[in-house]
């Protein structure tokens, strides 16, 4: 079975590294490129199954969530926007917009919570087999 990639726009490498740990036994490769026009132009020919994007730094990131969802090889992809700084009401207001996220969480992220949300987004099948190598 060939790897999905989940592209992660997220400038804390901690935040990066803990989606790296949950995703990975699932066989979902976590490729990181924290800035987002870098990342928009990496999608375009990686064909990310998922996109995980952080609002920060100074809430950029919801203007690259319109680049992504205004693209035509990346609107289809299924986006989750995170966040420490905004709240659920802003998310709420978010959700109103045709550019909108498919799903959104509140830093710290709930690892069970981003689980399941991947899990209904795109369908994580069983945990495989772990090995030594950590991906990078």
């Amino acid at each position: 079975m060939a790897e999905r990639i989940v592209l992660c726009i997220e400038p804390d490498a901690a935040t990066v590294d803990e989606i790296r740990s949950e995703l990975g036994p699932y066989g979902l490769a976590i490729e990181s490129i924290p800035n987002g026009d870098d990342a928009i132009e990496w999608g375009r020919n990686g064909k990310p199954a998922l996109v995980i994007l952080s609002v920060e730094p100074r809430k950029v990131g919801y203007a690259i969530c319109n680049k992504l969802k205004r693209s035509p090889s990346l609107r289809d992809v299924p986006l989750i926007l995170i966040s420490s700084e905004e709240t659920l009401a802003t998310f709420e207001q978010h959700k109103k917009l045709k550019s909108r996220a498919d799903e959104y969480l509140l830093k710290p992220l709930d690892m069970a919570e981003l689980t399941g949300k991947v899990d209904r987004l795109i369908g994580l099948g069983e945990k495989q087999q772990q090995t030594d190598e950590m991906d990078v």
